[in-house]
């Protein structure tokens, strides 16, 4: 395995070990309170308060990223490792 995809397998197995244990699974969890919550309250704010809309709506955008660059991170593993098993083969 060339050094990218190895450290890319490694880091996205090391991804994939974190969201599956208790700390990955409690922060996730948060992050989806997080969004929760600000949606209730995203249903509720007056729209001419454009600095609570903004608030609300990055809320929700860091909650959404958090989880998502994990996933993005296994994912990209997942691809070098299939990657690397192609090498194999050919």
């Amino acid at each position: 395995m060339n050094e990218a995809l190895e450290a890319e397998a490694l880091l996205g197995d090391e991804a994939k070990r974190f969201l599956t244990g208790d700390l990955g699974r409690c922060l996730r969890g948060m992050a989806e309170q997080e969004v929760k919550a600000a949606l209730l309250e995203f249903e509720e704010v007056d729209p001419t308060q454009k600095e609570k809309v903004r608030d609300l709506q990055n809320r929700i955008w860091r909650a959404n990223r958090f989880t998502g660059w994990l996933e993005e991170l296994v994912e990209r593993g997942d691809e070098a490792l299939r990657a690397f098993q192609q090498q194999k083969q050919e």
